[in-house]
């Protein structure tokens, strides 16, 4: 029956293959920089690419990011019931083997270890010519590991500048973005929130940014402010370039 259901499920979807890789660096709360893969299969259920609404699309990917410091791999699959709608579900694991952040006390916070995150995120898109707007709620689930004479110590979560609870975390993100499309430019504003209830902490991100597009090449200058918890408010600088390798004709 297995066997029949992929069978019958692959005759009726249109698979089509995408892969990009992007470095991304930021100034604040502490210099650094990464490279990321993303690589994903899309599976066309119904409908066409063309339609305003009615199109299915299904996607599992994966995205992993490497630094000299910290190491991140996530398995995520999306659905799109309509092209404007997307219900995601994925899981992350991050390892750290750093104890050197420059916005840490290593020795009083565990900046090593692994992080696991499981999460499920609803977002919503709104267009009209050339202005668009998307919301998008996550809910994670995070676990952490733990050292020998360090369970009590919390933990670094480092992308956030903050520290949380050393067993476990309820993280929700809130984020927001609008802006103009011109023909290989996108113009916008980005707001994204993200709440630790367990450990209440927060960090906020407010960023306007300009991302430019020649072919397969993305190049993306975004400057704002960042604060959480255990940072004070200050000005952030975002830079990412990204390369296309492999483009889904029925990606949205």
């Amino acid at each position: 029956m297995k066997f029949f259901l992929f069978c019958f499920f692959t005759s009726i979807a249109h698979a089509h293959f995408d892969a990009k890789t992007s470095l991304l660096a930021r100034s604040y709360p502490g210099i650094g920089s990464s490279l990321a893969l993303d690589i994903g299969y899309n599976f066309s259920l119904y409908g066409q690419k063309e339609n305003i609404l009615y199109y299915g699309l299904l996607r599992p990917s994966i995205i992993h990011y490497e630094s000299i410091v910290v190491r991140d791999t996530q398995y995520k699959l999306s659905f799109y019931p309509l092209k404007n709608i997307e219900f995601s579900y994925g899981k992350q694991e991050y390892l750290s083997h750093y104890e050197k952040f420059s916005y840490y006390d290593c020795d009083e916070v565990r900046c090593t270890g692994t992080m696991s995150k499981n999460y499920s995120r609803v977002q919503l898109a709104l267009g009209a010519k050339h202005i668009f707007i998307t919301g998008s709620y996550t809910y994670y689930r995070n676990k952490y590991s733990y050292k020998e004479n360090l369970d009590d110590l919390p933990v670094a979560e480092y992308d956030y500048g903050l520290m949380t609870n050393p067993k476990k975390e309820v993280q929700v993100r809130r984020a927001y973005i609008s802006g103009i499309n011109f023909e290989n430019k996108r113009l916008g504003i980005i707001f994204q929130e993200d709440q630790f209830l367990e450990s209440d902490t927060f960090s906020q991100m407010r960023i306007f940014f300009l991302e430019n597009s020649w072919n397969k090449l993305k190049v993306t200058n975004a400057i704002g402010d960042f604060e959480s918890s255990h940072q004070e408010k200050n000005f952030i600088y975002i830079f990412k370039l990204s390369w296309i390798f492999e483009k889904s004709e029925n990606m949205i």
